[in-house]
């Protein structure tokens, strides 16, 4: 005797990233959503799943990883700073034996303001009036920016 057993289950959406009210979002990212099971691609669709910005979709590029339960969005360029963005599924997305997403989704998430503090040098060696410094000495000068980026990570022993 052969039993067949039926799935049954929906699919759910499990992890949106970034994250639902994210900020300073890095504007090269790619938004992507993960699944608790995988879905049939040729359930996602431009209209089924989509990344828009004030209700008009960006054109972005679908990508499929983790045996199709995670579905990335590649936008066409990097994401416009300082502005609101919303990832959207709809219950048009169904897994393989034709379950659909079980309630659709919206997730909104900011992109980072740009970057408006000039550069500012921190360090200067030699120093402005040293005397005595040998011909040919490197000149060495750090700015601020450099220097948070160096020491990045970093921790005090």
């Amino acid at each position: 005797m052969t039993v067949n057993v039926r799935d049954v289950v929906s699919p759910d959406v499990v992890l949106v990233t970034p994250a639902a009210g994210a900020t300073g979002v890095d504007p090269n990212t790619a938004p992507s959503v993960r699944f608790s099971e995988p879905v049939d691609r040729s359930t996602i669709t431009t209209a089924t799943l989509r990344l828009t910005s004030g209700g008009t979709p960006v054109p972005s590029t679908v990508s499929f990883f983790d045996g199709d339960r995670t579905v990335a969005l590649t936008p066409a360029s990097a994401l416009k700073l300082n502005t609101s963005y919303t990832i959207e599924a709809t219950t048009a997305i169904a897994d393989p034996a034709g379950n659909h997403l079980s309630s659709a989704i919206a997730s909104s998430f900011k992109v980072q303001s740009p970057d408006t503090t000039a550069p500012r040098v921190s360090l200067l060696a030699p120093a402005n009036g040293a005397v005595n410094v040998p011909v040919g000495s490197d000149i060495d000068y750090a700015d601020e920016f450099t220097m948070s980026k160096a020491m990045e990570g970093r921790r005090e022993i």
